[in-house]
């Protein structure tokens, strides 16, 4: 089984046995977990040796989780950033170009 839909079935055991068996992982984050699962399964294991609240293992899971997904989203912010100024720096140097070919 690949870790994140062992992680997902973890996870979604875990709320089972808290009676949150109405709520579901988005689909979003089921996909996020698909595409990080082996860096969250370790982090779940050992989240699970280290705390025995099934409620607080969730909890810190999905904390964790979030934390990732607000720093991806900074490096994100930060590279688009980036290239915006790269971009504008082209336009520049590309006007620079044509006003060279119409003297």
């Amino acid at each position: 089984m690949l870790p994140g839909r062992q992680l997902i079935d973890e996870i979604e055991s875990q709320l089972d046995k808290l009676d949150v068996s109405d709520w579901e992982l988005p689909t979003e984050l089921e996909q996020y977990i698909l595409d990080n699962g082996d860096e969250l399964l370790e982090e779940w294991e050992e989240t699970q040796k280290d705390y025995s609240d099934k409620r607080e293992q969730l909890n810190l899971m999905f904390d964790s989780i979030q934390s990732a997904v607000y720093t991806s989203i900074t490096d994100l912010e930060n590279r688009l950033t980036r290239l915006e100024k790269i971009n504008d720096q082209l336009d520049g140097l590309i006007e620079w170009e044509d006003e060279d070919e119409d003297d």
